[in-house]
Parts: C-alpha cells; sequence; structure tokens
C-alpha cells in the first residue's frame, strides 16, 4: 500500500453527509448510500454487475423541503434502511427491494413535534441499528442524548442521560461492538456504555 494516498479511488464525487455501505451477495455487487444535498442517494462501486454500476446513480428519495435528512443506516440482514429527519424529528425506514423504495416512519411522532419525552424525539441527528432496535442521537450540544428506539414502536424503550457524546457521528452501536454503545465524549476520551443499563 502507498501511505502517500495514491492508492485512493474516487467512487462518486459529491458533497455527503452521510454514508454507508452494503453488498449485495446475490450478484456480489456494492453499493454505498448516501445524502447528497438532502437527496438519499444509492451509488455503484467498481465491478458491480447490477445498477446502479460504477460512476451511476439512483435517487431513493428525492429532495424536498419536506424532509431534512441527517444520517442513515443500512440493517446488513435484509433490504431496509433507515434515514433521521430534522424537519419531522421522525426516523423513516426504505425497502431497497420494494416498488419505489417504501418510506415507513419507524421512530418517532407522526406529529412532528420536537419534543424530548417517550413518544416524541428532539431532532434526530445520528442513527444506528442493532439487533431490531434504533438507538438515535437527538438533539444537540448539552442536551444531546441517545434513545433506544424498538423498530416500529410507538415510544422509545430507554433513554442513555448518563452520558453525551460528542457529535453527531460520535457514537457506534453495531454487533461488532456486542452489547455495547461506543461513544467519543468532548474530553478526547472514546468509552463503552452497557446498552443494558
Amino acid at each position: 500500500m502507498d501511505w502517500a494516498g495514491d492508492d485512493r479511488e474516487v467512487l462518486f464525487e459529491a458533497t455527503a453527509t452521510a454514508i454507508d455501505a452494503f453488498d449485495d451477495p446475490s450478484s456480489h455487487s456494492r453499493y454505498v448510500l448516501a445524502i447528497v444535498n438532502n437527496e438519499i442517494r444509492l451509488y455503484g462501486a467498481p465491478g458491480n454487475t447490477k445498477s446502479p454500476l460504477e460512476g451511476e446513480f439512483k435517487t431513493i428519495q428525492k429532495a424536498s423541503g419536506d424532509y431534512q435528512w441527517a444520517d442513515l443506516v443500512i440493517d446488513h440482514d435484509t433490504s431496509y434502511f433507515y434515514a433521521s429527519d430534522l424537519k419531522t424529528h421522525q426516523v423513516y425506514r426504505f425497502d431497497l427491494d420494494a416498488p419505489g423504495y417504501q418510506r415507513t416512519s419507524v421512530a418517532g411522532n407522526p406529529d412532528g413535534q420536537a419534543i424530548n419525552d417517550e413518544t416524541h424525539l428532539d431532532g434526530p441527528q445520528g442513527v444506528k441499528y442493532y439487533n431490531n432496535e434504533l438507538y438515535i442521537l437527538q438533539g444537540s450540544g448539552d442536551d444531546a442524548r441517545v434513545v433506544r428506539w424498538p423498530i416500529g414502536g410507538s415510544k422509545r424503550r430507554w433513554a442513555y442521560e448518563d452520558f453525551l457524546p460528542h457529535g453527531r457521528f460520535g457514537f457506534e452501536v453495531s454487533s461488532v461492538t456486542e452489547g455495547y454503545i461506543y461513544y467519543r465524549e468532548g474530553d478526547g476520551s472514546v468509552y463503552k456504555h452497557c446498552i443494558e443499563e
């Protein structure tokens, strides 16, 4: 590997505010989901045999004043991905295999109000998926908190009030973290917190 960066390859040229990547086992094609200019796109990678091919993209959700997409995460075991919306204060599930990429609200209250209570989300910044639950960073600054929300549930299961992640990408929950939330705080350290506490 050339550590000078000469082995880098441009997958697409666009300013993405969030990305996640996955592969399609049936076609061995790879994809990058990205939020670009408030639009959710599916980009193809080199060697793809299934559309979109390298250098191409499909629009999953067109840009609209009705939404302000903040983050997204793929469920690697299904055709679903989840995207957090700052305008409606909800998290939506999209089905990549459904016609029109069916969008369904799965966390937050359909009234769209920004309230920090059991049935609402308040500015969902980041979203992670683990074990059929969403871990959502909501709020900002000293009011930012991670909440745990069962997919499609009418209220959150838990609000983690005893730590404060720094930045919307400052936390991780996945099968890799084995029952813990890893998070970054403003002191420059990374910590882990048990999911069940």
